[in-house]
C-alpha cells in the first residue's frame, strides 16, 4: 500500500508503527451547526481510507476529535442564553445521524475540545516558557521564527510571508503572521456559562492546532 508524502511529494509504502496495527487521527467537526454536504465528503474519504486499510490486513485505531468550542459556539450559546455543552449536543447528535446514514463506520475514540482543556493550557504555558510564544493584545502567538522548518509540510515559501508591525504599550510586537495558539473568549460569559470577572488564560479559547495537539496527545495511550 501507497501513500502520498506531503512533506516530500513522493508515494511512499506505509509501513505502520506497530505490525499489523494503523493508528489514524482525523479531524472531525466543530458542532456550532448541522454539517453540509462539504464537510461530510471529508470524513467519507476518511472512512475510505481507514476500509483499506482495515481490507489490507490492518486492525485500525482510529480517533477523531470533535471541536466542541470555538467563537462561533460562544457567541450562538451567550445568545440562546445556555451553556456550550447544551448549545452543541444537538449538532453532535445531528453529526452521528448523518454519519450513520451514510454508512461511516464510527471511530473508536471521539475527544472532546472541553475535555482537553487543561492539556491545551499546560501546552500553550510551556510554548510561552520556552519563547516559542507569546501574548499579544490578549492573544497568544505560536513564534514562527522559533521553529526554522516551519512551513516544509505545507511547501510553504516564508520569504513572501510580509510581517506586519502592530503597537500595544507603545512596543513593536513579532510578526502578525505568527499562527495564533490562543483567542480571547470575547463574550461576557465562560463556557460554564457564569459571568466573568477578570481575563486570565483560562477565560481564553485555544486555536484549532493546540485543539487538535491535545486531542492527539489525550487518546496516545490508545492501543497502538
Amino acid at each position: 500500500m501507497r501513500l502520498h508524502n506531503t512533506l516530500s511529494g513522493s508515494k511512499d509504502v506505509f509501513e505502520p508503527i506497530t505490525q499489523g496495527h494503523a493508528g489514524m487521527y482525523t479531524c472531525g467537526p466543530t458542532v456550532w451547526n448541522y454539517a453540509h454536504v462539504g464537510n461530510l465528503r471529508a470524513f467519507l474519504a476518511y472512512d475510505l481510507i481507514r476500509r483499506h486499510l482495515q481490507v489490507s490486513g490492518y486492525d485500525v485505531t482510529h480517533v477523531m476529535n470533535l471541536t466542541d468550542i470555538d467563537d462561533r459556539i460562544l457567541d450562538q450559546g451567550m445568545h440562546a442564553g445556555v451553556t456550550i455543552g447544551e448549545y452543541v449536543k444537538p449538532y453532535v447528535a445531528a453529526f452521528f445521524e448523518d454519519m450513520g446514514a451514510l454508512r461511516a463506520q464510527p471511530a473508536t475514540h471521539y475527544p472532546r475540545a472541553t475535555e482537553h482543556i487543561p492539556e491545551m493550557v499546560e501546552m500553550i504555558s510551556e510554548l510561552i516558557e520556552n519563547q516559542n510564544a507569546y501574548v499579544a493584545d490578549g492573544d497568544v502567538y505560536f513564534r514562527i521564527a522559533s521553529f526554522p522548518s516551519y512551513g516544509s509540510l505545507s511547501h510553504l515559501d516564508r520569504s513572501g510571508l510580509k510581517p506586519g508591525a502592530r503597537l500595544a504599550q507603545g512596543e513593536e510586537l513579532p510578526p502578525a503572521f505568527d499562527k495564533t495558539s490562543t483567542t480571547r473568549n470575547r463574550s461576557a460569559t465562560s463556557p460554564s456559562g457564569r459571568k466573568r470577572s477578570r481575563r486570565t488564560r483560562s477565560s481564553a479559547r485555544p486555536g484549532m492546532h493546540r485543539l487538535a495537539a491535545a486531542g492527539r496527545a489525550g487518546t496516545s495511550s490508545a492501543r497502538r
